[in-house]
């Protein structure tokens, strides 16, 4: 943790001193600046945004986002509707990515003292933001850093242990955000539970949607929430905004009721419960929560859900305890097995049964991601064999991705099995690969420049 430690100190001096510094950047409110660079570290970069009521007469809180492919535009870009309710600015680094946390913690280090020392920042309402990867570094940060005031977690949970520190109180306020269909799914609902044991203000949005950035009507649920909290915390009630943000969730948690999704009814409800009960009165909602689980459909809906999510922890705990050892496994009899496995995943997609679908699909993303990480680091240690598996796994459960199939298409063209080298090419270019110029170029495939069916593959591509 010595890394942290250095990081925080060098940031506590900041956050003191932040008055001898005057402002520096004088950019344009309403607009991402991009690619600002950090003054004692020029290749280091961040895009910036401004609120539109933005004035240099004053501090204002801030929100250091954390995308895992170091995109700062993207990053930034589900947070403008909050700044723009709360008055937020908004910095994501350009750097940061899916990096060991170490290299991400002088990365921030790097970004939150050139903001600081340049910008009017609040040093009293800092807060993190990330996504997946992001999600996780932010969520270390804050456990090691009583400065920061609360996260945004989004599409993910905590990181390993070692890297959140639990030996402190934690005084920040963690808002996860996930999707329906998002492989983290469960990880996120078993994260909501584990925080409320450790006594950690948390709550959760769930949302329809994959694993990505939660659209900005979401984030800003979330920064509602964080403004209550802030209520809360100072023992302070703004009427008008309680009642605001109550009749919005409210009408959410209606829209689902007579919507008939009644599960996602309830959990509306109950956040509501949670949220404003010290605040307003809220019997009302009390009786609505009452009357759910006394309701057939209600009961028969939450019996449904629980029951895919627990099939969904079985299979995925059968699944990697199988992959531990098939992906040291050379004998080509393993790929039965997955086969079987795939198309029945598939299928499961395709269900009419919303719940099993989302089950389906959420596993169908777990094994993708296993096998692209997992691929990466044979391709790195040039276990061909091993990278071959992943691709080959990766196919049975997704034959539409592209990347896969010409990953396989190259091998099995550099070892001369050329009829299995043009099937997997071919279902490249009939899923999305439009490039004639990058497939000719690729050296695999010279070997392929005088096949009718190479040729024929290539005269299938529109220009």
């Amino acid at each position: 943790m010595k890394i942290i430690r250095i990081l925080l100190i060098f940031i506590s001096t900041i956050f003191v001193n932040h008055t001898l510094f005057s402002q520096e950047l004088k950019y344009s409110s309403g607009q991402i600046i991009d690619s600002i660079k950090v003054k004692r570290e020029p290749n280091q970069t961040y895009q910036l945004y401004i609120p539109n009521n933005f004035t240099d007469d004053m501090n204002w809180p801030v929100v250091f986002i954390f995308d895992p492919g170091a995109r700062g535009t993207i990053g930034i870009k589900p947070f403008i509707t909050s700044a723009e309710a709360y008055g937020y600015i908004l910095i994501c680094s350009n750097n940061s990515r899916n990096n060991p946390f170490t290299i991400n913690y002088k990365i921030a280090d790097f970004v939150f003292s050139d903001a600081i020392k340049r910008l009017p920042i609040d040093t009293s309402m800092i807060y993190l933001a990330g996504f997946s990867g992001g999600s996780r570094l932010s969520s270390s940060i804050a456990s090691n850093n009583k400065i920061i005031k609360g996260i945004v977690a989004c599409g993910a949970g905590l990181p390993p242990k070692n890297f959140f520190n639990t030996m402190t109180d934690l005084s920040f306020s963690f808002a996860g955000i996930v999707g329906d269909r998002d492989m983290n799914y469960l990880e996120m609902i078993n994260n909501k539970e584990y925080l409320k044991k450790l006594k950690l203000s948390n709550t959760l949005f769930i949302y329809e949607g994959d694993h990505s950035w939660p659209p900005d009507s979401i984030v800003l649920r979330a920064f509602d929430w964080l403004e209550i909290e802030n209520l809360r915390k100072n023992n302070s009630k703004n009427i008008n905004l309680v009642k605001l943000l109550y009749n919005k969730d409210y009408s959410i948690a209606l829209k689902n009721e007579i919507s008939n999704k009644l599960t996602e009814a309830y959990s509306e409800y109950m956040h509501m419960l949670n949220v404003y009960s010290y605040l307003i009165e809220i019997d009302s909602i009390a009786k609505k929560i009452s009357e759910l689980e006394k309701n057939k459909s209600y009961k028969k809906q939450y019996k449904n859900k629980l029951r895919f999510e627990s099939n969904e922890e079985e299979l995925i705990k059968s699944y990697f305890e199988r992959l531990a050892v098939d992906a040291y496994t050379k004998a080509d009899t393993i790929y039965d097995y997955w086969k079987i496995e795939g198309e029945k995943i598939q299928r499961t997609i395709k269900s009419k049964n919303i719940e099993a679908s989302k089950m389906a699909e959420r596993i169908q993303s777990n094994i993708w991601l296993w096998c692209y990480e997992s691929g990466l680091n044979f391709k790195k240690n040039n276990d061909i064999d091993y990278f071959v598996f992943t691709n080959r796994l990766w196919v049975l459960f997704k034959p539409s991705d592209i990347y896969p199939n010409f990953q396989l298409a190259k091998y099995y063209a550099t070892i001369g099995k050329i009829r299995k080298s043009l099937k997997y090419l071919e279902h490249s270019v009939q899923n999305g690969l439009n490039d004639k110029t990058f497939i000719k170029d690729t050296d695999e495939f010279k070997i392929l420049e005088n096949n009718n069916r190479f040729k024929k593959i290539l005269s299938s591509i529109n220009e």
